[in-house]
């Protein structure tokens, strides 16, 4: 259990990180898409944070249920739905270090890493995001058949 803590905990602090560029973006250049990309990514991170505060406080056999269960299925569809927006963020970083990479002919896998972190970070928060929904996917579920058999216990004796 503690390494889907971290884990979730290093979700949420790369959705920050981008969440905080994309603000200094919108900042500097005032683009409406650097505003969209700031609350995308406050939402990235609030479902790992919403998934920990569940764990930690439904464990092991405690339902989700009203409204913790509709912000639930919120928060989740939406994380769902920006998968493209992450999905279009590694294609954009790739874009970005191809057209670097054939200015300067040095082959983008060749760069140093202070140039193509941002691509690494966009990689991982998009493997973490299908990874942080397939837990709370497992999580509901597990969370739904423990409650069941703690509530019907006594139809076994």
């Amino acid at each position: 259990m503690a390494f889907i803590s971290v884990f979730c905990v290093l979700q949420i602090v790369v959705a920050f990180f981008f969440a905080m560029q994309a603000f200094a973006a919108f900042l500097n250049q005032g683009k409406f898409m650097s505003a969209v990309t700031m609350v995308a990514m406050f939402l990235i991170a609030a479902l790992p944070a919403f998934g920990i505060y569940i764990l930690n406080s439904n464990f092991p056999a405690v339902a989700v249920d009203g409204k913790q269960k509709k912000n639930f299925n919120r928060l989740f569809l939406v994380n769902v739905l920006l998968l493209a927006l992450l999905f279009g963020k590694v294609f954009a970083d790739l874009s970005l270090l191809k057209s670097i990479s054939s200015a300067t002919g040095i082959s983008w896998f060749d760069f140093p890493f202070s140039i193509n972190y941002t691509f690494y970070l966009s990689i991982f928060l998009l493997i973490g995001q299908f990874v942080v929904l397939y837990g709370m996917f497992v999580l509901r579920r597990e969370l739904y058949i423990n409650s069941m058999k703690k509530k019907f216990e006594f139809e076994e004796s």
